[in-house]
């Protein structure tokens, strides 16, 4: 197994019978492992893939294909065209979570990614196998690319990131072709596919001036010239694949409800296609105590890269990096400076940027990881192929080979149990859940104010499920650009919508005021948030109050008139099904999770200060399921305290010992806790645990002496300890908030 022509699975030189026979019972090997390879990231990526809408762009992406609408900077034209076909085959979402067919368009974009995923690993196989002629090294690490928790994060939802690292694999591809042999042809289709690539994502660029040496140096190595028709052929393939940008322009001229940037002339089209909208927000961001800065992203992305390889892989990786600079020549210098290329100038790019806003950067290094994956590789082929060699016996050559292989794959298989086969994207439809919800139960014709990417949820439930498209859903942050297209769309989408002037004696209006105006301008449209705006009513009698998961705007004697507690969106809220997962969500879907876990909290409130305990309990405990360690403010009473004090009055200490020991888990270690628990461990007679849990809460606050009098006091004799236990009864108070709670009439 040792010996590197048992690993040639493309090298044809040579005429031999001896090196035919090879090259015939090398190509089974390695269909076998393709076909592994297949079964087996579609298997790990199909059990993992989100059933129904993911939060984030997916919706907006989704509804821009099935709608043949244009999507945000740079609008993706490929993915919509190729979103086109997928949104229209015929198969089902397999939720039944929800009504048939709501999810389908969304289901068929995840297992549109999930496809992509697949080929792209199949085709990082084929780099590795090619290049290093080993076939089992490329076996494993496409399986750990595969499976790393970036890109595997992708493969299960639709985004466009997929594609990406697809198109950057297939450049990558044709250039190990070009590196056995630069024929017009191969030239020709890495011209094509860097058209291609720019159509999808200009990031591809960072590749341009690794290849153009590469290409310099393959050329020059064979004393190739490029001949004038070569160069007008690449030229022309190049134009080619740029081809899939005419469908903005054309897309945009009919006018589709998604119309992002209205593409449809010359100047608008670059605009879109240049990203020029993001580079201005960009720009806009100012250096900060808070920006990360070349450093911090660069730890980041390391922090991003062990995550997705592990500590032993990315030790590998790097040694693999080395390996190619070395052993690889030419395509191993173009590898390495593809590597620089990708990465670093990203570490420049968003230098000014800060913690909280990092998390969407990591996906931008997928094509990062792909090139480091083939670094895993290198480092794979060296250990199978030349660690070996350090035994001069054949046969036992070959065993310690097969002995490498089988180690190197336990600790792959390894790896991915403990940290990529945690990952599922299967339970993830809390966006899902909120956006139905919100649409199913809002007062007809209502106007919902959202924020951030929340609209594409609701976009998508709208133009492709044909969900209340009575309701009008607006976003913040154009709210008052009444020029921009996305005005433009609402006034196509619903003509009997008045909007207000945004100017008023040349200064451009105010949100509050805007908001204002526009409730007067459409007095029979209720106005809700979707969160709870930062800006106050402008008028006396204006109100924000808290309904459901939203927020309903409006004159207070209408508010109260019509209590909160009785209208639709509370009585959806009240009965939702918390059928979604609390686990690794990502910032969007934990800005949605809050929305459930704060209103809870605030109807167990209303209900715990109107004395309906039982209602209160309910309330409360869902708070607590979702977020065990919630509490409004820093300091105040979390609601698992309440919670526990609510199960200590009932007497159900097994419910307050459960609440009490998630509540400790999650990392709040005031002693008032340590305290409940163990009471309400004495009442169910477990005594030694109580003993246990005061001498934790010691070890954390050893001078605490309410705790140092516990445990004197759980010293006694069982006997004793049980009559006394009133002296320990008294709890401390609840410290309730009494603000911003719901309003009742009752």
């Amino acid at each position: 197994m040792a010996a590197r022509g048992y690993f040639n699975i493309s090298d044809s030189r040579g005429t031999d019978s001896n090196r035919d026979s090879k090259h015939v019972k090398l190509i089974p090997i390695s269909a076998i492992l393709v076909v592994i390879l297949a079964i087996t990231t579609r298997i790990i990526y199909g059990v993992r893939v989100c059933p129904v809408l993911p939060v984030g762009d997916a919706g907006e992406l989704a509804t821009a294909a099935y709608t043949s609408g244009i999507a945000h900077s740079p609008g993706y034209p490929l993915f919509t065209m190729l979103g086109r076909i997928f949104s229209h085959l015929p198969f089902a979402s397999p939720s039944t979570a929800y009504p048939d067919g709501i999810f389908d368009v969304a289901f068929r974009m995840n297992m549109m990614s999930l496809w992509i995923g697949v080929i792209t690993v199949l085709v990082v196989y084929f780099i590795i196998a090619r290049a290093m002629k080993n076939p089992f090294a490329a076996f494993l690490g496409a399986f750990l690319f595969a499976t790393g928790t970036t890109f595997l994060s992708q493969c299960l939802i639709g985004e466009v990131y997929t594609l990406h690292a697809l198109i950057t694999a297939l450049i990558i591809y044709v250039l190990v072709l070009i590196n056995e042999k630069p024929t017009s042809w191969r030239l020709l289709l890495v011209a094509l596919l860097f058209g291609l690539g720019l159509s999808h994502h200009t990031s591809v660029l960072a590749m341009l001036l690794p290849v153009a040496v590469f290409l310099f140096l393959a050329l020059s190595a064979k004393k190739i010239k490029l001949t004038k028709g070569i160069i007008w052929g690449m030229l022309f393939f190049f134009v080619v694949g740029l081809l899939p940008n005419l469908y903005l322009p054309s897309a945009s001229a009919k006018d589709p409800f998604l119309d992002w940037g209205n593409p449809e002339n010359i100047g608008n089209f670059f605009k879109v296609a240049t990203r020029s909208e993001y580079r201005g927000i960009k720009e806009s961001i100012k250096f900060s105590d808070e920006s990360l800065r070349m450093g911090g992203l660069a730890k980041a992305y390391n922090g991003w890269l062990n995550n997705a390889y592990g500590k032993w892989f990315l030790i590998f990786g790097y040694i693999g990096l080395l390996i190619a600079l070395i052993k690889g020549k030419r395509f191993g210098l173009m590898l390495g400076l593809c590597y620089l290329f990708i990465t670093v100038p990203y570490f420049f790019y968003f230098r000014k940027i800060s913690q909280p806003e990092l998390f969407y950067l990591e996906v931008y290094y997928i094509p990062a990881h792909l090139v480091f994956a083939i670094f895993i590789g290198y480092m794979f082929s060296w250990m199978l192929e030349d660690v070996p060699r350090i035994i001069k016996q054949t046969g036992t050559r070959f065993l310690f080979a097969v002995l490498i292989f089988a180690v190197l794959l336990v600790m792959a298989l390894g790896f991915y149990n403990s940290h990529g086969g945690r990952f599922t994207m299967r339970d993830h439809n809390l966006g899902s859940r909120y956006a139905f919800d919100v649409l199913c139960s809002i007062p007809e014709s209502s106007i919902l104010i959202t924020d951030g990417d929340e609209q594409f949820l609701f976009w998508y439930l709208q133009q492709v499920a044909n969900v209340r498209r009575d309701v009008v859903v607006l976003e913040s942050d154009a709210l008052t650009k009444t020029n921009s297209w996305w005005w433009d769309s609402m006034k196509r989408e619903y003509p009997d919508l008045s909007v207000p002037d945004t100017f008023v004696a040349g200064d451009r209006i105010q949100p509050n005021m805007f908001v204002e105006k526009l409730m007067v301008a459409n007095p029979y449209r209720k106005i809700y948030f979707s969160f709870l705006p930062v800006f106050k009513p402008v008028t006396y009698d204006l109100e924000i109050m808290p309904d459901g998961v939203i927020f309903a705007y409006g004159k207070k004697s209408d508010l109260h008139t019509m209590p909160c507690l009785n209208s639709a969106l509370f009585n959806m809220f009240y009965a939702a099904k918390l059928d979604f997962t609390t686990d690794n969500l990502d910032p969007y879907e934990k800005e949605i999770l809050s929305k459930y876990v704060a209103a809870y909290y605030n109807y167990g409130v209303f209900y715990q200060n109107t004395e309906r305990h039982n209602l209160a309990l309910e309330m409360f405990t869902r708070s607590f399921l979702l977020d065990p360690a919630f509490a409004p403010e820093t300091g105040q009473f979390p609601t698992a305290g309440i919670l526990a004090r609510l199960h200590l009055n009932e007497k159900n200490y097994i419910g307050a010992c459960d609440v009490l020991e998630k509540l400790i888990n999650s990392g709040n270690t005031d002693s008032v806790w340590y305290h409940m628990y163990a009471v309400s461990l004495i009442h169910l007679e477990r005594y030694d645990d109580a003993r246990h849990v005061i001498l934790d809460a010691l070890e954390r606050d050893e001078n605490n002496q309410f705790l140092q009098h516990m445990i004197q006091f759980l010293s006694r004799p069982s006997n004793e300890i049980k009559q006394s236990l009133e002296d320990l009864e008294e709890m401390p108070s609840e410290n309730i908030p009494s603000e911003n709670i719901p309003q009742d009439d009752s």
